[in-house]
């Protein structure tokens, strides 16, 4: 969990935003090493921005987890806060990751 600094060009990037460099990286993480976004899991393709240029819109903060977290914690939820980067605590949205295990 944490700022990766990259995100999927086609939906985490608003705009006309310069295009991550890394993207392909950021899937390898997907598709190589099978870890699962645990925002895009409860979200979809929703857009929704974590950092913000004076234009654009990114989605840089990322919660990933392996298929084991998955099953040994359910009820996964995965949300951005807003309020510390909109007050101006901050540049980033809070990324809040809250779970139940069993």
């Amino acid at each position: 969990m944490g700022d990766l600094n990259t995100g999927k060009n086609s939906i985490d990037v608003e705009g006309k935003g310069v295009p991550f460099v890394c993207a392909d990286l950021f899937e390898a993480l997907s598709t190589e090493a099978r870890l699962i976004d645990l925002w895009r899991l409860e979200h979809g393709d929703k857009k929704e921005w974590s950092w913000r240029s004076r234009v654009n819109g990114f989605r840089v903060d990322h919660a990933l987890a392996n298929k084991q977290f998955m099953k040994r914690f359910i009820r996964i939820r995965c949300a951005y806060d807003h309020t510390p980067r909109e007050n101006g605590l901050t540049d980033r949205s809070a990324l809040i990751l809250s779970f139940n295990g069993e």
